[in-house]
């Protein structure tokens, strides 16, 4: 059984202020996608790290609102990449800096390892900002900071709150009928451009909460939206 951790009840953020941020991530698309989305006016990023070890050490923590961590991180440079071991950091975290927001980001959507951020009583378990909601990254980090707690799982509204337009879907209804063509083949089925491909796909991912097309597939199965 999964220990139930005891949830601290955090102050907001003020508004009127930046929010202190540290990120703790080893991939480069993803610090640029941060970078992009992140208002600098808002967010200030006090210190990046790429491994764990390097977290504890921080001179940052004491000042820090906000640690957004990679779950997939090695515990020291060039050593395997595991998950287990940023529950281990985040449990030392919570209980060292109990007013400090900790969000898990990651490309896995495993509901176990979801389920196991919540019952740690971290603040969010979120998709990585270049696989999903990249643009919704600051309202999702918001809301966080205001106090509620967000996860993966609970980010798929109902069908009748999602928008998919025609296009996009056209997008999604050629995929379906041309399931091992590669996005440059539907792209000329289309006769469409690669990007517009991809900024259709992406759309509907992040509309959806999933983060990537055989997710998305099924998804749309789910809430009976596609046959």
């Amino acid at each position: 059984m999964a220990k139930m951790a005891i949830i601290t009840e955090k102050k907001p953020i003020p508004l009127r202020r930046s929010v202190r941020l540290l990120i703790v991530e080893d991939c480069q698309f993803a610090l640029q996608s941060y970078q992009q989305n992140l208002p600098p006016e808002r967010f200030q990023t006090l210190q990046i790290y790429n491994y764990r070890s390097a977290v504890l050490e921080s001179e940052h923590l004491p000042n820090t609102d906000l640690i957004l961590l990679d779950l997939n991180l090695p515990e020291k440079p060039n050593q395997r990449q595991d998950a287990s071991g940023t529950f281990r950091l985040a449990e030392i975290l919570q209980v060292k800096y109990p007013q400090l927001k900790i969000v898990i980001v990651s490309v896995e959507q495993n509901p176990n390892l979801i389920q196991r951020a919540k019952d740690a009583g971290l603040d969010g378990y979120l998709p990585k900002p270049t696989i999903g909601l990249p643009q919704q990254l600051p309202e999702l980090l918001e809301r966080i900071l205001s106090g509620e707690r967000i996860f993966l799982s609970d980010l798929i509204a109902n069908s009748s709150e999602i928008k998919i337009t025609s296009a996009e879907m056209n997008v999604v209804l050629t995929m379906r009928d041309h399931p091992d063509a590669s996005r440059k083949k539907i792209a000329l089925l289309m006769g469409l451009s690669h990007y517009t491909i991809k900024n259709h796909l992406n759309s509907v991912r992040e509309k959806i909460g999933v983060v990537s097309d055989a997710g998305m597939m099924s998804k749309l199965i789910e809430l009976g939206m596609l046959d």
